[in-house]
């Protein structure tokens, strides 16, 4: 009995170290990248805003509390609200915890924490490639072309929250090919995990790569076509259904914030037609709507060049055959091209985020071609030296060569970063072309992935991408010093700080306060509460415009000013804005209580004369903290607040989702000048206040959640005797 169950076993160990193996391969390919073009893997909105949300949130696994809401920042600290930090998603919460306990430092931890999902990226893509019947040679090259193309390796470990859900994604077809209740548990958990980790994109690219599975199932022969489809739809279904909490408490905090307010069509960042010769040379420049400085290398659209060389060798050599063998990828990929060329509907900007879904798809097409090709040279199909036409190296090296001479032509590349890729990719196809004829089947088919991985990292290196700004965070950023913990500041920079090579990082922009726990009015948000922009005017990564300076010091030199009664008791002031003669930023701060406590190359930090404020506090009645955590404030209130109530006025972003009791007693809260949370009281109440942050959407999506659990062993369970039946 053993002995019959051997090979079963030693067939999944020897699966198992496969995947590990191409895992492991893409993560070393892209640590020595990292070496080479240090910039890919810690740069722009990775160092101003994700990397301080992992801190924070490990910070809180740490606490014992669920990441929810960060009192650190009032303009990005509704982390279950703003969907794209997933703090739902098991695998991210868990990651950023462990990655914070090495404490490697911020760069070192985004080289980690992009690398891990990195690795589950391509173990998933080699696993849906074995899935389809492909060899591990093809496998891999669907891995690698899914994994470490131009978009994944310079806009994924940038926007870090489109990696860790598009990670997740091949897997759930992968489940979608097992059998009983594999297939219903792991299509419904790796659902979960992608839509939960937080990026609306892979949430559309979901349904797509369901139903083309699902459909490429139901073609083939078969019976019980119908209730194998129904079930594997119902699985994904029940998967979002287990994600809830997260879309649910996206749902509630978008109606308060500026992302609600957009509509329309818009041209920006989507892929230019002129972009496309790319995908056979990086290097080519073409007009990209939305990003400065006129035609730019078209990097995204890079996997290697070899897949399109397979591509074209399999249509030569087969034809209609292999048209109607990959029909079902071929739509695939032909949806996701119209996506990425389409205008994008706000507020789902820019419809360059379709090109992962590209890139697998052209993967899983080149695999098969792959396959296709190794098996007619094996077979010594034709010509037993096999034809220059149907050899994938030569191809791929006539594309490049001409894509190159045509773009050197129109003067549509700069010849230096031309060269080196035409050089590295065409000694490189070479090299396949030479294994073709030598070692025909699968000994050369091994050459493809391995290629298609040195011909991305060439084209990595060779090709700037000048898009993305480089921030000065170290590890100087996790200390607190010249700033104080107990202080809460605004910034009072511009978007000046942008200009430059080495952007500041010393005042502390986005997100980057987290690091060290520091409170600021100030973060990265790409939703922008409604009420704190209102107030404090800024961009994206929390800057303030011009006219939102003037107020703020205007309310700042007031002795009951806003930024007082709101507990603003730090100002960091930006060199541009203390060179504006008409503001007088100096004269007016230290006339009104203000000390100038840290001068730095790159601005000041002014504090407030006195203790810090508390954490709430109120015009007529005593309050006194009891216990402080991120979303709960227990408070002491007392006194004689006479006929009309009295208000306490917290020190804490108002988002939905606040509640309060005064007694057990429920009792209001509302946005305190539209910005922080406070308490409406009814005379004469006094007592214990406890107040907590619950967003309606985690309660309602909880019980969606748990429903979701119930019916997936159900389902499970029904399955399971379905396909013994």
């Amino acid at each position: 009995m053993s002995t019959a169950a051997s090979p079963p076993r030693r067939a999944l160990a020897s699966e198992a170290l496969a995947t590990v193996a191409v895992a492991a391969a893409v993560v070393v390919a892209y640590g020595l990248l990292t070496r080479l073009v240090p910039w890919i893997s810690f740069q722009d909105d990775m160092q101003s805003q994700q990397i301080g949300v992992s801190r924070e949130i490990a910070r809180a696994v740490q606490e014992g509390t669920w990441p929810l809401v960060s009192p650190l920042s009032w303009n990005g600290g509704a982390l279950a609200g703003e969907y794209q930090y997933g703090v739902f998603s098991p695998f991210r919460v868990a990651l950023d915890f462990v990655a914070w306990r090495l404490r490697a430092g911020p760069e070192a931890t985004a080289l980690l924490l992009v690398s891990a999902n990195l690795a589950v990226l391509a173990a998933g893509a080699f696993r849906l490639g074995r899935a389809m019947g492909l060899s591990r040679a093809a496998g891999a090259l669907v891995a690698f072309a899914a994994s470490f193309n131009g978009w994944v390796l310079v806009w994924g470990a940038d926007w870090y929250p489109s990696l860790t859900s598009l990670a997740w994604l091949p897997w759930v077809p992968w489940a979608l090919a097992r059998r009983g209740i594999a297939r219903v548990v792991g299509a419904a958990v790796f659902t979960e995990l992608a839509v939960a980790a937080g990026w609306p994109f892979t949430d559309a690219m979901i349904p797509l790569v369901v139903g083309w599975w699902l459909a490429r199932e139901a073609s083939a022969a078969g019976t019980g076509r119908i209730a194998r489809v129904a079930s594997g739809a119902g699985a994904v279904a029940l998967g979002v259904a287990l994600a809830a909490p997260a879309l649910l408490c996206l749902r509630a905090f978008a109606p308060s914030t500026l992302r609600a307010e957009m509509h329309g069509l818009d041209w920006v960042r989507h892929v230019p037609w002129s972009a496309l010769p790319a995908l056979a040379l990086p290097a080519l420049r073409a007009d990209w709507s939305g990003f400065d400085g006129g035609p730019r290398p078209s990097i995204e659209l890079s996997s290697g060049g070899l897949v399109l060389g397979l591509v074209v060798a399999a249509l030569v050599a087969r034809r209609r055959a292999f048209v109607r063998a990959v029909r079902w990828e071929l739509g695939l990929m032909a949806v996701s091209a119209a996506l990425m060329l389409a205008p994008s509907l706000a507020p789902m900007r820019w419809s360059f985020r379709w090109l992962p879904l590209f890139h697998l798809a052209l993967g899983l097409v080149a695999g098969q071609a792959l396959d296709r090709l190794a098996s007619d040279a094996a077979n010594a199909t034709g010509d037993r030296e096999g034809s220059l036409a149907r050899n994938p190296g030569v191809l791929a090296a006539v594309l490049t060569l001409a894509i190159g001479a045509l773009a050197l032509a129109l003067r549509a590349a700069d010849p230096t970063t031309a060269a080196a890729v035409l050089g590295g990719w065409v000694a490189l196809f070479a090299l396949v072309a030479l294994g073709w004829r030598r070692a025909p089947g699968q000994r050369a088919a091994w050459l493809a992935p391995v290629v298609t991985l040195l011909a991305q990292g060439i084209a990595m290196g060779a090709v700037d991408h000048p898009d993305n700004p480089q921030w000065a965070v170290d590890a100087r950023a996790l200390s607190p010093w010249p700033f104080h913990a107990d202080r809460l500041y605004l910034g009072l920079t511009t978007l000046d700080a942008l200009e430059g090579d080495d952007l500041d990082a010393t005042l502390r922009p986005g997100d980057v306060p987290m690091l060290a726990g520091l409170s600021f009015v100030n973060g990265y948000s790409a939703m922008k509460p409604r009420g704190v922009q209102a107030r404090f005017g800024s961009s994206v990564q929390g800057y303030l415009w011009p006219d939102a300076i003037a107020r703020a010091l205007d309310e700042a030199t007031r002795d009951d000013g806003l930024l007082a009664r709101l507990g603003v008791d730090g100002l960091v002031v930006g060199r541009t804005v203390e060179q504006v003669p008409q503001l007088a930023v100096n004269a007016r701060l230290a006339g009104a209580g203000w000390t100038r406590v840290a001068s730095l190359e790159a601005g000041s930090i002014w504090e407030r004369v006195g203790p810090a404020h508390a954490v709430a506090w109120s015009p007529s009645l005593a309050v006194t903290p009891v216990s402080v955590g991120r979303d709960r404030i227990e408070l002491d209130v007392s006194g004689d607040d006479g006929s009309s109530g009295a208000e306490i006025v917290t020190r804490r972003a108002w988002y939905p989702g606040w509640a309060a009791t005064l007694g057990g007693v429920l009792v209001p809260v509302e946005a305190y000048e539209g910005i922080v949370a406070a308490v409406r009281l009814p005379p004469g109440a006094h007592g214990r206040l406890v107040m907590r942050y619950r967003p309606r959407g985690l309660r309602e999506g909880a019980a969606i959640a748990a429903v979701a659990l119930l019916l997936i062993a159900v389902l499970a369970v029904a399955e399971r005797r379905r396909e013994r039946a």
